[in-house]
Order: structure tokens, then sequence, then C-alpha cells
């Protein structure tokens, strides 16, 4: 939530969770730099709405999440785990008191305390999961900071110079896998370049032959006048191979 005042709606807050039979579970401030404050509540669950509807006058909501979870299924688990654990106690005890070796004690008092041991874990864990059924959990971060505030959180010069390095050289790994998954492949190109090259060498294209030229003094032949003797008329102007150099 953004307030007007972190630590005024901190003590309003406690305050809320106290008028409702609750408490402050932990709280964490930075009333310096950032303005902000962390709560953690604990209140009875039929007055969970009514505390978070308290808290909501406090101030601007920028997320809500609420949620909840069944433990039904893990109290019953824990308290037949631990009633299995108590009967095998008991029945150590009674070992215990009728063993007639030392070897026998010692044997049977080592499994006692790995039960009594497992005793004492599995009735913290009954109490915690008995507390969270007891009592709601509200988790609260009052801060001052608006969006125009500058985000203190980029990183400096050196936490950027040292990102861009580690991104260079995951760069310069990168390519050397790429160059390393290729180098296989290396001799069968270079097989394929070498036949080819020697297959053009072999076979080379030959040129297409291009049609005569005449000199442009030439000029083009006229055509036959189609008379008996099958000789062709000049022009005037026309040169005679005779008279070509």
């Amino acid at each position: 939530m953004r307030v007007g005042d972190a630590a005024q709606a901190t003590q309003e807050a406690t305050q809320l969770s106290k008028d409702a039979d609750g408490l402050v579970f932990a709280q964490s401030s930075d009333l310096e730099g950032r303005q902000e404050a962390r709560l953690t509540l604990k209140v009875p669950p039929d007055k969970f709405e009514s505390v978070l509807a308290s808290l909501a006058g406090l101030g601007r909501a920028l997320e809500r999440d609420v949620k909840a979870q069944d433990v039904t299924e893990e109290v019953v688990d824990v308290e037949g785990r631990l009633k299995t654990a108590q009967a095998s106690a008991d029945r150590l005890r009674a070992l215990l008191g009728s063993a007639t070796s030392t070897a026998d004690v010692v044997a049977v008092e080592g499994e006692l305390a790995k039960r009594e041991s497992e005793i004492e874990s599995l009735q913290g864990r009954l109490r915690v999961v008995n507390s969270q059924v007891e009592m709601a959990t509200i988790h609260v971060l009052l801060t001052e900071r608006t969006d125009l505030e500058v985000n203190r959180e980029l990183p400096g010069f050196l936490k950027a110079l040292r990102a861009g390095w580690v991104a260079l050289l995951n760069v310069l790994l990168a390519i050397v896998a790429v160059a390393g998954f290729l180098l296989p492949f290396t001799p069968l190109a270079l097989g394929g370049w070498w036949v080819v090259r020697r297959y053009r060498l072999r076979h080379p294209r030959r040129p297409r032959p291009h049609p005569p030229s005449f000199p442009p003094s030439w000029g083009t032949p006229p055509p036959t006048d189609g008379g008996p003797t099958g000789a062709s008329e000049r022009s005037p102007t026309e040169p005679t191979p005779a008279d070509l150099p």
C-alpha cells in the first residue's frame, strides 16, 4: 500500500491487529531511506475480512493477494504419525524395564531416544499447523514511494560492467561451441569443394561460336536479280574484293 506517512500507518496497522485480538508477528521498518515498513499480522480467522477492510483505509492499495490453504490432511497425517511414535516409545520403555544385559539396555535406550526425538518433532509440527488454523496471517507492505521516484535499484557502473563482461564471455563460449560442433563437418565440405573443382578443371565450358562480322564499309550484299546467268549486280559504290587491300 502507498501511504502518506509510513510511521503513522505502521502504528495504525498495529492498533488494528490488537483491536481484533491479534498480534504483530514480525515488523521491519526503514524510515530513513525508502520510507517503508513490512508487517506480519496474526488475527483470528473470523476477523480476517474486517481487518483487511480497515487496512485498506490507511492508503492506496497497489496489490492484494488473498489465498487459503487446507491443512486438514496434514493435521490428520501428523496426528497419526505422532500416535504411532508414542505407542512405539511406550513399548520400548516396557522393554527397557525387562532388559537383563547391558547390551540390551544400551540398544533399547538408543531406539527410545530416536522415538522421543521424533515425537518432539511431530509435536512441534502439529503446533505450527494448529497455529495456522487458529490465526490468519496478513503480510503488509507500507511504502511512501511514488511512480515518479528515481529507481535506486538499478545496478551501478561496476555491476553493469561485470554483467556486460559476463554476457560477452557467454557469447564467445557460444561461438566456440558452434565452431566445435561444425568442425567434424569441415573435411566433408573441403572434399566436396575439391571434387567440384577437379570436375570443372577437367570439363571446362566451351565458348559459344559467334557469327562472322563484316566491315561496316561492305554493306549488305544485294539480292540477285534471278537472271539466267545467276550473276548478281553490285552497287556502283560497293567495293570489289580486288579493291580491298
